[in-house]
């Protein structure tokens, strides 16, 4: 369980922060990504950055579009979410194994009672 964790909090690198921007590196996909904090707006977008490094807010529409429509974003999106799908399902085995043996443990008999006095 431990070696799971640690591979999901080095997960990302984070390199810096740009005005509405905060650039990232997906390790396990080897994929830079940026952080969109559009103004106004409380959340933020993923968008992965695919043959450049960065970005300005005048180009974030047109970028998006262009690479959107070609099937780019897409076929990266998939892929950081079947990374994403395993990680998560990696997790959710382990503590089901853990509940699993806690169980067995709670109900194994423990030595012969009956020879005992």
């Amino acid at each position: 369980m431990a070696v799971v964790f640690i591979m999901g909090s080095f997960r990302w690198d984070r390199n810096e922060l740009e005005g509405d921007f905060l650039y990232k590196v997906d390790r396990w996909t080897s994929q830079p990504w940026v952080e969109f904090y559009p103004p106004m707006a409380i959340g933020y977008i993923y968008i992965p950055l695919l043959n450049r490094t960065e970005l300005t807010i005048e180009e974030v529409e047109e970028y998006v579009q262009k690479y959107a429509l070609s099937g780019w974003i897409i076929e990266t999106w998939i892929k950081r979410t079947r990374f994403t799908d395993l990680y998560t399902a990696t997790w959710v085995l382990l503590i089901l194994l853990f509940v699993i043996t806690l169980l067995r443990s709670r109900r194994a008999p423990r030595g012969n009672q009956w020879l005992t006095l």
